[in-house]
């Protein structure tokens, strides 16, 4: 088949045009192209299928994992997209050690556990290592680090995932696992992931791609058939950090060596193939349809949701306006939702792994092992670098940057046949995709949002094992007396105590506010004031929604004087994490009796209601990954916010006095509704 099909080409190069050249730029016709890829390269595309890592049925894999996070801070070079870190940078390193049990009760199937699992920690000057060499240092070199043993046994649970053709399709933990746990588990499964058939097992293929796929098969089809050629392909893959375009580089590790393995079509015919690959793969971060970054975080999911709204504002604005022309440019033509805006933030990620392919004899652990008809990863080496670029310091002309480096070893260690071993399924929860866990996060931003209602069993508040109010008592008390002080100024350390408050205000329960206010009554009488004003103001500052009832409480009951409260309902802007409850709150502090009688008070929690308004309709709402279990609900609906319009809209025809109406427009202004210009106009 192979010499008629050259005879075919030579004659065809004879009498045929001279400017042919097959899979470059210059003509060719589309059937003599994939007619060529299809003859000659069929063979090599079977071959790469055949390396992707197979697993035995019923069989225990013993991995050992090493992992090491360096951060530090580091300076930029000229270009500003590298960092040098200097040789005696202060650098905090935590290690961990721990043995790999991976039982596949099927080929797809599998269970994975992490035991004798050993930490350490280490901060002092250290020196850079060099990228060539082994990314860890010796666990022995580190200060050994004792965790609780709840988070131990937390770590020792195992988790079970389906592995099809190479990718981590879903994974189920444990009930009783936690967020961070799940995370060093998912890290692990990161390792062992290898797409080398170009399987979308994972069902990434998006109505985008299928389209441009449709129009374009010819030229794909080429595409491919180069690549596979070449042992090197691009397709979207979900990692531990999102879901991201990820190149495949394959290389034989020892050419001059084959083994015998069985065809790929299932058949008994023999093939020499290498008995071990290299391969490397890499994430392009800008080419990415979600990441997994936390909402506290560098928020790099925010340009995606800002593009899909854009093109929701855009439909919504065709439909009212029905003498739009076609001939207008696309507001959102130049938003690309598949593409992350990378400006402070550089990362990247590596991943080097050899698998072991065919009937191969290995000497694992002192004995001589055969592997038959398969291809099993050997192991696996990953390195992460995540560099945040500040603005110009005293460090240099150039700036600093916050440094992060991780690395991560998997090497197996043994394979031994355990046909007996059962996999428990009655524990499991929800399945989750292996995109990185960010429950935990979550369950901060319910917390601020909607407070006790949302947490009434304070045992089950993500704060709970904090000592919140002993600590922000501390924090008020250093804040009174340093205010009572005034003579001395106001210091450093001021600054710092209002930010510890704050902090701790944040993680409170309505009754852990009300008992910090009870212990402030203990001071000397001339302190009692004091502490009631600074905890108004760090109420203010906090935010939350148990913050804002505690100090809408305070102002009713007229507890601190007009113009304090006027000053202190200023401060609710710029929330960490607004939501419908606190803006309702404040609502019901301008529409209340107690504060008609004072002008300035209900003036401003007037102007506050609507500038909150604003400020929560057009919050960038980061997209959700299907992990959430308890996801955050959309806050500002079309309902919603019409809703607010009319409340607005009431206010002023209410309203008996100039000052009155004047404060009802510009709260109705500071809302920024776009349904509200004909109101205003009026």
């Amino acid at each position: 088949m192979r010499i008629n099909s050259i005879f075919l080409l030579l004659i065809i190069g004879l009498f045929g045009p001279s400017n042919l050249v097959v899979g470059d730029e210059y003509p060719a016709t589309s059937t003599l192209k994939r007619f060529f890829y299809r003859h000659f390269f069929a063979d090599n595309s079977a071959s790469e299928q055949t390396r992707a890592p197979n697993f035995q049925e019923g069989t225990v894999y013993h991995y050992s994992y090493d992992a090491q996070v360096e951060s530090g801070l580091s300076t930029l070079d000229e270009s500003g997209t590298t960092t040098q870190t200097s040789d005696n940078g202060q650098q905090a390193v935590t290690r961990i050690q721990s043995q790999v049990k991976v039982y596949f009760a099927s080929q797809t199937r599998a269970q994975l556990c992490m035991t004798q699992n050993r930490f350490g920690q280490l901060n002092e000057q250290t020196k850079q290592t060099d990228s060539s060499n082994q990314c860890y240092e010796p666990l022995s070199t580190f200060e050994p680090k004792q965790i609780p043993q709840e988070q131990r046994q937390k770590l020792e649970l195992c988790c079970q995932f389906d592995y099809v053709d190479g990718v981590i399709v879903r994974v189920q933990f444990d009930k009783q696992d936690e967020a961070w746990s799940k995370n060093m588990k998912k890290g692990v499964l990161n390792m062992i992931q290898m797409n080398l058939r170009q399987n979308n097992a994972q069902e990434l293929a998006s109505e985008q791609s299928r389209n441009q796929q449709d129009g374009n098969i010819e030229e794909n089809e080429a595409t491919q058939m180069r690549d596979q050629l070449a042992h090197s392909f691009t397709i979207p893959e979900v990692t531990v950090e999102g879901e991201c375009q990820t190149t495949y580089t394959i290389n034989t590790a020892n050419p001059s060596k084959n083994c015998t393995q069985k065809g790929y079509d299932g058949s008994n015919k023999q093939q020499q193939m290498p008995c071990s690959f290299k391969v490397t793969k890499s994430i392009n971060f800008k080419q990415c349809s979600r990441v997994g970054d936390i909402s506290a975080g560098f928020q790099t999911e925010q340009p995606q949701a800002r593009c899909a709204q854009c093109k929701m504002d855009w439909y919504k604005q065709k439909e009212r306006d029905q003498q739009q022309t076609g001939t207008a440019e696309h507001p959102c033509a130049k938003c690309d939702p598949k593409r992350v805006k990378e400006e402070t933030l550089d990362r990247q990620t590596v991943m080097r792994a050899m698998l072991k392919c065919g009937s191969e004899q290995q000497m694992i652990e002192g004995k001589q092992q055969e592997i038959q008809n398969s291809c099993q990863l050997d192991s696996s080496e990953m390195r992460s670098m995540y560099v945040y670029k500040n603005t110009k310091t005293e460090s240099g002309p150039y700036g600093s940057a916050m440094r992060t480096e991780v690395c991560a070893k998997l090497q197996l260690r043994s394979a031994q046949s355990s046909q007996d071993q059962q996999v428990p399924t009655q524990t499991l929860d929800n399945d989750e995709s292996l995109v990185y866990t960010v429950q935990t996060y979550t369950d901060f931003a319910r917390f601020y949002m909607f407070g006790d209602e949302e947490f009434p069993d304070p045992t089950n508040s993500p704060f709970s094992s904090v000592p919140k109010v002993e600590q922000a008592g501390q924090a008020l008390r250093a804040l009174v007396q340093s205010t009572l002080d005034h003579h001395h100024g106001i210091g450093t350390k001021h600054t710092i105590q209002l930010s510890r408050l704050v902090e701790m205000l944040r993680m409170c329960s309505y009754e852990d506010l009300k008992q910090i206010e009870q212990n402030s009554q203990q001071y000397h009488q001339n302190q009692q004031q004091t502490a009631k004003q600074i905890l108004v103001d760090a109420m203010a500052i906090s935010g939350t929604r148990n913050c804002v009832v505690r100090m809408a409480e305070i102002i009713n009951n007229q507890e601190v004087s007009p113009h304090k409260a006027a000053y202190t309902i200023s401060q609710l802007t710029g929330l960490q994490s607004p939501s419908n409850l606190i803006v309702k709150e404040v609502q019901k502090l301008c529409q209340s009796e107690q504060v008609k009688n004072r002008p300035i008070v209900q003036q401003s929690a007037c102007l506050t209601f609507g500038a909150l308004v604003n400020e929560l309709c057009s919050q960038r709402r980061s997209e959700k990954t299907p992990d959430l279990t308890h996801s955050i609900p959309e806050q500002c609906t079309e309902d919603k916010k019409e809703q607010y319009k009319q409340v607005l809209v009431e206010q002023y025809e209410k309203a008996t006095t100039l000052q009155e109406k004047l404060n009802a427009l510009a709260s109705l202004g500071n809302a920024g509704i776009d349904t509200s210009t004909p109101n205003l106009n009026k």
